[in-house]
């Protein structure tokens, strides 16, 4: 799928900077509606899917399918692009990782404003 090659690229680049020592790749393919299966877990190492199950998005990016996107702060809007996820923490619904976004002006305000796995 393009959105499998567009990750797959990206997650070569992040690893390039640096970004991965535990080689794992997150995908979310938000072309799909929230009802269907659209995130998975890959471990890059072994090849393996890890995990594929279902992810919300933001409540103002639409309803079943999500349709709009957002940097900025207060527009409960779900952010797209390439991330890294910071240590897991605690939070209201569980354990938890908060996201960095790596690109600036599309995802850059992401641990801001408090995106969490």
């Amino acid at each position: 799928s393009k959105v499998l090659r567009l990750s797959l690229t990206a997650y070569v680049r992040a690893r390039q900077q640096g970004y991965d020592t535990k080689q794992l790749l997150t995908v979310i393919d938000y072309s799909k509606p929230s009802s269907e299966k659209r995130l998975w877990v890959f471990d890059i190492k072994k090849g393996k899917v890890l995990l594929n199950t279902w992810v919300s998005h933001g409540k103002n990016s639409g309803f079943a399918s999500s349709n709009s996107f957002s940097n900025i702060n207060g527009s409960l809007k779900s952010s797209i692009g390439v991330f890294v996820t910071d240590k897991p923490y605690f939070g209201g619904h569980g354990i938890s990782l908060r996201m960095k976004g790596l690109e600036k002006g599309v995802n850059d305000n992401a641990y801001d404003r408090n995106i969490v796995f």
